[in-house]
């Protein structure tokens, strides 16, 4: 009867001291979003503001390294174009396909896989409203 209660003493204690460890946040490796972008003092060809804007679709694969973007793009009085970009950092290689044409020209990348997750040694710092 005593072994069993020191057990129990034992588990119990094993217990607190396995709450008291807190788990680190972690991003989800896969999800989409939406971007817009403008700048409506983009002035860097031309005199008319309001001549920059892109929107679209974002895809990020953190378990595979891949990234994808469907864009549509404007920038003055250019039509608008669409663009279709595969980056694919196991292979090294960005497959930019435009959409109008249905061309896709191959580019190799160069720079690291930056992920998007909350760095390890991140802490709260508070609420922001």
């Amino acid at each position: 009867m005593k072994s069993v209660a020191i057990v129990v003493v034992v588990a119990a204690l094993v217990a607190l001291a396995v709450a008291q460890i807190r788990p680190s946040c972690s991003m989800p490796q896969l999800w989409e979003a939406q971007l817009i972008a403008f700048d409506p003092n983009d002035r860097s060809y031309h005199n008319r503001s309001s001549e920059f804007r892109a929107f679209a679709r974002y895809s990020y694969d953190g378990v595979y390294k891949r990234k994808r973007i469907f864009e549509n793009y404007r920038h003055g009085s250019d039509p608008s174009q669409r663009f279709d970009i595969l980056e694919l950092y196991a292979t090294k290689q960005a497959f930019v396909t435009n959409l109008g044409t249905r061309q896709c020209t191959i580019y190799p990348i160069r720079s690291p896989f930056i992920a998007h997750d909350i760095p390890a040694d991140a802490t709260f710092e508070g609420y922001e409203t």
